[in-house]
């Protein structure tokens, strides 16, 4: 599909149907074409939180973590259209900036969930321990999985992953041991 043309690719879209929009937007994006993604974004009558995610989630995949904040502050300047970043756009960012290491972007988002009162559940929670864990900073890793009141496997492993990236095997070793007598306790 990304060898497709322009045209054959518009022709196949209805300004009627929202989620058209989004996979034509997600398709775009997949295809390393942004400014045709961007194209469909602004033609649409009404941008939910969904197409905004699929636009940030574009930018964040491409690599490109300026971009992708520029468009995230673009989002909190939207007052009219009542949008509000939801937890699947923050751990998207996140998951950017852990993927090219991007520490002081993730420390604005981080910023930004608390400054916002976003609650810490998984999801977000291991985003956050990703990022600082693959930009190095294991310290904030762990405080961030310390306060945690709820950890699933994902949680366990990403902090176990933190250490082991940090060449702190035993404490990974250590850790996995935790994991495995509190799962059996349960």
């Amino acid at each position: 599909m990304c060898s497709c043309g322009r045209l054959q690719v518009r022709q196949i879209h209805s300004p009627s149907d929202f989620q058209i929009w989004n996979a034509l937007i997600d398709l775009y994006a997949k295809c390393e074409k942004l400014a045709e993604a961007c194209l469909v974004f602004e033609q649409l009558p009404c941008k939910s939180v969904v197409f905004w995610n699929s636009m940030l989630d574009g930018f964040c995949r491409s690599g490109d973590i300026k971009k992708a904040r520029l468009f995230f502050n673009e989002i909190l300047e939207k007052d009219s259209s009542n949008v509000q970043p939801n937890k699947i756009t923050l751990a998207s960012v996140l998951s950017s900036c852990a993927s090219v290491a991007a520490l002081n972007h993730g420390i604005w988002v981080h910023v930004y969930i608390k400054k916002n009162h976003i609650e810490l559940d998984i999801m977000l929670g291991t985003a956050l321990i990703d990022m600082y864990g693959k930009c190095g900073s294991i310290e904030e890793a762990y405080e961030i999985f310390s306060d945690m009141t709820e950890k699933n496997e994902f949680v366990w492993t990403a902090m176990i992953a933190a250490h082991a990236m940090e060449g702190q095997a035993q404490k990974a070793i250590d850790l996995f041991s935790e994991m495995e007598a509190l799962a059996t306790k349960l």
